[in-house]
């Protein structure tokens, strides 16, 4: 089952980027919303996986079925501008750093440690069987869940802290060898 923001929350987070000038996108109902394109149409294709759709007014845009948000911010002010909106909004939503780049405001009951429990018992799959593999803090819970919980050496340092395991980085190939150790377990990323 999808979760969706309160209608009440997605529309006060809307408000709160405008009144700060933040940049953020708006998952709702299948579509990208923004307010401007800041960072060039190729970087939303590249990160964001769907078209993005220009609207005048995020408030007025959001509907029943908003998803998450996306703040896009430079590395340095990164977590500055989470910890702003974790004091705003951290008692309604899940405020999570996704990337250098990327805080993501989603319902309190999304994590992708419970999607991860969700998809071993739909498959059959025990959770001993189970490897996860993350770099940032919207994987914690999951990497926490699994089996075998693995941190790319790229990781965060939260993360890199209760993994069980911390592989070579993505650019030295780190899930090449997360598989040739783990391969007969099923593996998520």
């Amino acid at each position: 089952m999808m979760r969706t923001l309160p209608v009440a929350t997605a529309r006060e987070i809307a408000k709160w980027a405008s009144e700060h000038d933040i940049d953020i996108t708006m998952y709702q109902a299948g579509k990208v919303l923004t307010r401007r394109i800041r960072q060039g149409m190729e970087f939303y294709r590249r990160w964001f996986g769907l078209p993005v759709e220009i609207v005048d007014d995020l408030e007025s845009a959001v509907g029943d079925r908003v998803i998450k948000f996306i703040i896009t911010t430079s590395p340095e002010k990164n977590d500055s501008v989470r910890a702003m909106a974790e004091k705003r909004f951290g008692s309604k939503v899940r405020v999570v750093k996704s990337h250098n780049l990327f805080i993501e405001l989603v319902s309190r009951e999304v994590s992708k440690g419970s999607a991860l429990e969700f998809l071993a018992d739909y498959l059959g799959v025990k959770r001993d069987d189970v490897v996860a593999i993350g770099d940032n803090e919207n994987d914690l819970e999951m990497v926490q869940w699994a089996g075998v919980g693995v941190a790319m050496g790229n990781a965060s340092p939260n993360l890199k802290r209760i993994a069980d395991w911390v592989a070579p980085s993505v650019d030295e190939d780190g899930v090449v060898e997360v598989l040739r150790k783990y391969g007969g377990l099923s593996c998520v990323t």
